[in-house]
């Protein structure tokens, strides 16, 4: 309640006064530079009231405002010079060697208190003593080198506080008496303030307050329920009361005034409240004030007491901490109760009650000895102490225990306990996690700590134990320090925090230093026993030189701590004022007090009895509940995954699953989940080069949604989603659906008008982060039958849509469920691999096996045959997979040929498959055709050898007969003047397979198993005829009919019949209908590389096309539509 304000300002109206606080003071009048050798340096200030705060407690500090530290002090006592002004005192205490520059002054009371923080020539910021991290107020006025001797830096005007005021420029010295144009006013609050506070006729709800006093007109009495008085009143207001607790007027925050006004009489006073609580604690301050302006004296008297009580209270922090055959029990006493009785029990609890007023039981604490009070219960205490210890115990055997109190004939439910008694402590029973060997705010003497964690479930007491070196550093510890289960303990060098860096110590220690280079740090238990050590300082280890930082401990509670691979600079401040550290709590980046699962196995296993705990399941670890568990929390690593069997609840408040850009965690619910899910999906970066065309997108879904989840609440817990403005308009980001009835932008942008729509099971959305890292999807978890509708746009027939589960999914599951529905030239999976200039993987049934599972959140695309439903089930998921499809993926074991196409700046490629399930023609949910979406302007495909349609196809999958002779027909978009290389990017071909690349222009057949083909074209490439791909097992020949090379096909949208390929003649195309008769004929010179004839005014239907020249001849069916 006490606030030392810098400058101690508070207001009282039209009086002439102030508000007083706590050891008023401040500094007056400065001396530290002159001409020639400083001479009649030294600092003088002023007191209040010197009779309740005496001059000798009072202190200068003296601060270098260079690096902020301190560099002297300046005392004051009798030998000052002194006087006495209006009830103030004015102190000048001499002290040589006052630096000059920007250097501060901290006032101090009783050297714990600051009251005021000034420098001359600038500010600056304290960085160790009182003052730390606090920013000094520059005076406004300084010396030089040039101020005469005998003159100093004053304050003047009149008042009666610091701020009434001002400093001025050098004038004549006046040390210890009243400055030159300053006039102190005395305070308008009362001198005495009451004093001898008692409190007498307690009951259960009410008490009479008594107190001797002052000299104020009036007294203002507030009482607080359970804690102090912490607000003042405020000078210049009339407070007005009420005896009835909680009705009068209210300062600050629960404190009540219950009188204001006149005392009783001239000597003692007192006034009885009402409306109190039984057995509750209440805290009273008393203020004399005068009615004048209502000036308040705030150096108040306070006392406490407590209400009479009917019903007895249980006690609480009740402990039981076993050791070798006994078992320590201590406990915090409260306010109601006569009398305590602790009933014990072996191996099960205590179902004993007590009756009456106590005098029938007695108690022995050597378990057994007293007579049994129960079936095997013993009473081991009885009184009105907060400790005992039980003897008589057999190690490795649980005792229950159950605390009573006792009021009259009344008694409290009890409070249970239970504790293991055991040969001490065992090795690894305490580990030592954090070290703090290089403090960067305070000295090593004040901030050295370490921090140890109890790894068992009963609380262990270090009293007898001892830290030590391999060198002389050796102490024992010399009173109680009980780690609670699965809790921490700091020990220190130094337990007060204003000089530590702010570290709450739970034990100080002496003659043990932490050492900046290689050290250890050993424990050993009071037999001797050796409990752990860590020698830190090899190669392994962060360096111990680093100044700031503590070192943590990384690792589980089952892991090696003496690693130096497991151990890390912390990185934020938890539980320390200034340098990086956690003392005392399971910080940022550690993991020691979770559950953790690791090696196939639990650190200690997940049940119902573990909800306060947090659990953890390290990366590529693979678990499955089989029954009920309760946990604080879960984090499910990268790479990791959970299942959830049926009829199993999992109770939590958060669950949180992780991933990064190769490993992904997953989540299968089988189950029950009660709590939040939170699933941070890995996101690709957006490529922000001005001109650039990659894109570097991503598709995704959400893992987990409800109808909560708007874009709007996604878009604010997730700021790294790329936005901007697009011609001066609203904010878009970079998140959508795909619109397939858009043909120039079907890649939708969100802006703030869509904040209302909620994210979708299912729907894909295109995206990308800023940062290459998560966005946080918050949600429920499917479980069942998600179904997704797809349709044929105005534009595209392309729909994106997305997993819609927090695991894997199959992908051969889902093309099996679904492929009828699908475009029957692009049965599968096109997911897109993070550059639009690359290519899209594709899935379908040539290399979607058993192991090809997609992850949690990806999108993709699929062409839709028509409007329907696709359906993404639960028998589809699977716990684990690979990468998503920005990196691609593992090649399947079929017969398989990547043909690559690059030039210098990007590559594509186009894939065949050739197995027993396919033929020459159109196999659907064999062959899949490019993404035509947004076609990029450099890429390679083929068109299928027989019943060519002229899709464009990214995958051909042919027969296994195929291997030993067929031509496939490629298409090269490329541009003129630019080197392109044609090469096997990945093949699985028998080794007697040879592949060759024709190029008819250039006549020249490339074995492409052992080398690559190079060209720069002379005109841009845009299309088929050209280039063929010839796999042979036999002897290549090259007098082959070259219309057998050609591609005949028909392109519906252009009306068109479309004949491809190099011609060595002259060639007559005629087309003839299912009668015979000639519908068309048409001359094709060999300078033409493609050949259209015209269909417009052709029926539908099936036709004829016969080519001849002086080669030969060739006839094709074609479908006109």
């Amino acid at each position: 309640m006490k606030n030392l304000y810098p400058f101690l300002i508070a207001l009282c109206l039209s009086c002439i006064g102030f508000a007083q606080t706590s050891a008023d003071g401040w500094i007056n009048e400065i001396h530290y530079d002159n001409t020639s050798t400083d001479a009649g340096e030294g600092i003088e200030i002023v007191i209040a009231d010197a009779a309740t705060y005496p001059l000798e407690n009072w202190t200068v500090v003296l601060y270098n405002g260079n690096n902020g530290e301190t560099y002297g002090t300046v005392t004051y006592d009798a030998a000052s010079t002194t006087s006495i002004d209006s009830g103030f005192t004015i102190a000048w205490q001499a002290k040589s060697g006052i630096q000059n520059d920007t250097e501060g002054m901290a006032l101090v009371y009783n050297g714990t208190t600051l009251v005021q923080f000034l420098s001359y020539e600038g500010s600056f910021t304290a960085t160790n003593g009182i003052a730390l991290g606090q920013t000094s107020t520059d005076i406004g006025v300084s010396e030089t080198g040039s101020t005469p001797i005998g003159e100093s830096l004053q304050l003047s005007g009149t008042g009666t506080m610091y701020s009434d005021f001002t400093w001025h420029t050098p004038a004549t010295a006046t040390t210890g008496t009243l400055n030159t144009g300053q006039s102190l006013v005395p305070p308008c609050y009362p001198t005495t303030q009451a004093s001898a506070y008692n409190t007498t006729s307690i009951g259960t709800t009410s008490a009479t307050l008594n107190w001797t006093v002052g000299n104020g007109d009036n007294v203002l009495v507030l009482v607080k329920k359970e804690t102090a008085v912490d607000t003042d009143p405020s000078n210049g207001v009339d407070y007005i009361e009420n005896t009835v607790f909680g009705t009068g007027n209210v300062i600050g925050t629960g404190n009540y005034v219950v009188q204001s006004g006149p005392a009783t009489s001239s000597t003692t006073s007192s006034v009885s409240i009402t409306g109190l609580e039984e057995a509750t604690t209440y805290h009273v301050a008393v203020y004399e004030y005068n009615a004048t302006n209502f000036c308040y004296n705030l150096n108040e008297i306070t006392g406490s007491f407590t209400t009479d009580c009917t019903t007895p209270t249980d006690v609480s922090a009740f402990n039981a901490i076993g050791n070798d055959a006994t078992i320590d029990l201590n406990w915090t006493n409260t306010a109601c109760f006569d009398e305590l009785l602790i009933i014990a029990k072996e191996g099960s609890a205590v179902t004993f009650t007590p009756t009456g007023d106590g005098t029938t039981y007695s108690a022995n604490p050597i378990f057994g000895a007293g007579a049994a009070i129960g079936t095997d219960e013993y009473a081991v205490y009885k009184g009105t102490g907060t400790s005992e210890t039980i003897t008589g115990l057999t190690n490795s055997t649980a005792y229950h225990f159950k605390v009573f109190a006792r009021k009259g004939l009344s008694w409290s439910t009890g409070i249970i306990g239970n504790a293991t008694p055991d040969l001490l402590a065992s090795s690894n029973s305490i580990m030592i996690t954090e070290i703090m060997i290089n403090p960067a705010s305070v000295g090593d003497t004040n901030g050295e700590y370490f921090e140890v964690y109890n790894t068992t479930d009963s609380p262990i007491d270090l009293i007898g134990w001892v830290i030590l070196d391999t060198h002389t550093d050796s102490h024992t510890i010399a009173t109680s320090v009980v780690v609670p289960a699965y809790g921490f303990a700091v020990l220190g060098r130094n337990s007060d925090t204003l000089a530590n860096g702010g570290v709450t110590i739970d034990y100080q220690y002496d003659n043990i230093s932490i050492s900046n280079f290689a050290d250890e740090i050993i424990l050993t238990n009071a037999s001797g026993t050796g409990i752990d050590s860590v020698a830190y300082g090899g190669a392994a280890w962060p360096d111990p030189m680093t100044s700031g930082p503590a070192m943590i401990f990384i690792g589980s509670d089952i892991e090696d701590n003496n690693d130096g691979s497991l151990w890390a600079f912390s990185t934020v401040a938890e539980g320390i004022a200034v340098d990086f550290g956690s003392p005392g709590i399971n910080g940022t980046d550690q993991i020691v007090s979770y559950l953790v699962f690791k090696d196939g196995a639990w650190n200690t296993t997940p049940s119902t009895d573990t909800d306060t705990r947090i659990g953890l399941i390290k990366p590529n670890e693979s678990t499955t509940f089989t029954t009920d568990v309760d946990l604080d929390d879960l984090y499910i690593e990268e790479g990791a995954s959970l299942t959830v069997n049926s009829g199993t609840t999992l109770s939590l408040n958060t669950l949180t699953l992780e991933s990064s850009s190769q490993l992904y965690s997953s989540l299968i619910l089988d189950g029950t989940l009660t709590g939040s899910v939170i699933y941070k999906r890995h996101i690709n970066t957006f490529n922000t080069t001005t001109g650039s065309v990659t894109g570097q997108n991503d598709l995704i879904s959400a893992p987990v949604t409800n109808a909560s989840q708007t874009f709007g609440v996604f878009r604010g817990t997730n700021a790294n989603i790329p936005s901007g403005t697009i011609g001066g308009g609203a904010t878009m980001y970079l998140f959508g659906p795909f619109d397939n009835d858009s043909a120039s932008n079907p890649y939708t942008l969100y802006s703030a008008a869509d904040d209302a729509t909620a994210l979708t099971a299912g729907i894909g959305y295109r995206t990308a982060s800023t940062d290459t890292s998560t966005f946080t999807f918050v949600g429920d978890v499917e479980t069942g039958t998600v179904a997704v509708g797809i349709d044929i746009g105005s534009a595209y027939n392309w729909n994106l849509i997305g997993n819609p589960y927090p695991s894997y999914i199959n992908a051969g599951d889902f093309l099996t469920e679904n492929a009828s529905f699908l475009d029957e030239n692009a049965v599968g999976i096109y997911g897109y691999d993070g550059s639009a200039l690359d290519n899209w993987t594709i899935i379908n049934f040539n290399n979607a096996n058993t192991s090809e599972n997609i992850t949690p959140g990806q999108g993709f695309l699929v062409a839709a045959e028509g409007s329907a439903t696709l359906n993404f089930t639960p028998e589809m998921r699977r716990a684990s997979g690979g990468d998503d499809f920005i990196l691609g993926r593992t090649l399947d074991t079929n017969a398989f040929l990547s043909l690559n196409l690059e030039n210098a700046t990007s590559n594509y490629h186009t894939d065949f498959y050739f197995n027993s399930n396919s033929t020459r023609a159109l196999d659907p949910g064999y062959d899949a055709a490019i993404f035509n979406g947004n076609s990029p302007a450099f890429y390679i495909y083929s068109h299928l050898v027989e019943n060519n349609q002229g899709k464009a196809m990214a995958i051909q999958s042919l027969g296994d007969s195929d291997l030993s002779d067929v031509t496939i027909p490629l298409g090269v978009h490329a541009n003129e003047g630019e080197a392109i290389t044609f090469s096997i990017n990945a093949s699985t071909l028998p080794s007697t397979v040879e592949v060759y690349l024709e190029d008819t222009v250039a006549n020249t057949f490339t074995l492409l198993n052992s080398s690559e083909y190079i060209i720069t074209p002379t005109t841009s490439l845009n299309g088929i005829g050209r280039f063929y791909l010839r796999v042979t097992e036999s002897a290549l020949s090259i007098n082959d009919t070259t219309l057998d090379a050609l591609s005949i096909y028909t392109q519906s949208d252009e009306k068109t019949i479309v004949i491809a390929g190099s011609l060595v003649a002259s060639t007559t195309a005629n087309v003839y209908d299912m009668q015979g008769r000639l519908v068309a004929s048409e001359l094709i010179m060999t300078t033409t590389m493609q050949h259209r004839i015209d269909t417009s005014n052709f029926s539908a239907g099936i036709y004829v096309v016969q080519l001849q020249n002086t080669t030969g001849n060739r006839t094709q069916k074609v479908i006109i539509r």
